[in-house]
């Protein structure tokens, strides 16, 4: 199974989305934003002009951080390594990845976990090193998927 890669912005900033938000800190933020929301609107209908500050805290959960994120995505995408096709082929060995003359090979037992997320297939190497491969990129997806659930065990998969 082969997929042609090459990362544009908007595939970054669904990672880094996610990579953000589906953890436990991610839910943090949101129960902060949340929190902050609910208890805002409710001193201004008291009459509390101090709901407002409470409202901005909450935009900056729900707003700022999103776009801070895509800002981020948007320089990621101009790096020189992200500029150049990547070609991944998953395999019996595991997942090898091909750059140019640069290749390097995530065996099965190393993968951390893999994700499906918003039509991305997230292989992550350790908490935080990952690799992105667009599912529309992949040459026979349902096939892929389907090797996937069979080489990697249950606790080391989610969203398939």
């Amino acid at each position: 199974m082969k997929a042609e890669v090459r990362l544009d912005k908007t595939d970054l900033f669904r990672f880094m989305f996610y990579h953000m938000y589906m953890r436990p800190t991610g839910l943090i933020y949101l129960l902060v934003g949340l929190i902050s929301l609910g208890a805002g609107i409710w001193f201004l209908v008291d009459g509390n002009n101090s709901g407002i500050f409470l409202i901005v805290i909450s935009a900056v959960y729900f707003v700022l951080q999103p776009v801070f994120l895509y800002y981020k995505a948007v320089q990621q995408s101009r790096q020189e390594v992200l500029q150049r096709t990547t070609v991944y082929v998953i395999d019996s060995a595991g997942l090898h990845a091909y750059q140019g003359t640069d290749s390097s090979v995530l065996p099965w037992e190393d993968v951390h976990k893999a994700v499906i997320f918003s039509g991305e297939l997230i292989v992550y190497m350790s908490d935080v090193r990952a690799n992105v491969i667009p599912l529309a990129s992949l040459h026979d997806k349902d096939e892929t998927i389907a090797y996937l659930q069979e080489k990697l065990p249950k606790k080391k998969r989610r969203g398939f």
